[in-house]
């Protein structure tokens, strides 16, 4: 049985036993969250030691063409996000709602940092917190700062090695993808939530969560570490 049939099991394997066993199937929920955690172990060192050792071999005409090529896109993206959310509710019809008093409106919203978010007074603090462009920032300028180093060379030499260390890692927890979204599946298809039980709701949940967890086993197995090994489109 090739690596996907195996995935597609697990994925029919985890519908059928959360549909048909309900609640006793839930015993398990431990499982889909160590998967899970086991799958964003690897992102952030991924991130940080790839972008140091990519930028960090690079020489600074390079950066600089990097650069303008990077922020040409991110300007593009960008322009093209804020075009959909002023044109997108131009679409829908002018209609008049009742306005209601709910006690949200007169709540203090939290404030957004947007330094706190992408400038890290402690890296280490936004590796442990998940909070990932802090440390795409603080990878790149390290990166950068690598690259007029004088005999650079052993330390790229031993983050190409900690890199193929995180890739093999992967690898590794991919192998236990049939089985994750076993799990992971198992346990949405229960429909434990108050809100789902005995609703309509819960079908759709389950074609959801089928439809989402399709989505992660094909990013686990065309993934960083496997696409040279992705079959092109015709």
């Amino acid at each position: 049985m090739t690596f996907s049939q195996q995935i597609l099991a697990g994925l029919a394997g985890g519908i059928a036993t959360g549909l048909f066993f309900g609640e006793r199937a839930g015993a398990l929920k431990w499982a889909a969250d160590g998967f899970v955690r086991l799958l964003q172990m690897m992102v952030l060192p991924y991130v940080t030691v790839s972008i140091v050792a990519s930028l960090g071999s690079l020489d600074y005409a390079q950066i600089r063409r990097l650069g303008l090529r990077a922020a040409a896109v991110v300007g593009g993206l960008w322009l093209v996000a804020i075009s959909f959310a002023f044109l997108i509710p131009l679409t829908f019809p002018s209609t008049e709602n009742a306005s209601f008093f709910s006690s949200t409106l007169v709540e203090r919203r939290a404030t957004f940092d947007f330094v706190d978010l992408y400038i890290p007074a402690n890296p280490f603090n936004s590796l442990a917190n998940n909070v990932v462009p802090a440390v795409v920032l603080f990878s790149v300028i390290l990166g950068i700062g690598l690259v007029g180093v004088a005999g650079k060379q052993p330390l790229l030499d031993v983050l190409q090695v900690a890199k193929d260390a995180i890739s093999g890692a992967t690898r590794l927890v991919n192998r236990l993808t049939p089985y994750g979204l076993f799990a992971i599946v198992r346990w949405m298809a229960i429909c434990g939530e108050p809100r789902l039980q005995g609703s309509k709701l819960c079908g759709c949940h389950v074609m959801q969560t089928a439809g989402a967890s399709s989505t992660c086993a094909s990013i686990s197995i065309c993934g960083p570490t496997h696409w040279p090994a992705c079959p092109s489109p015709a």
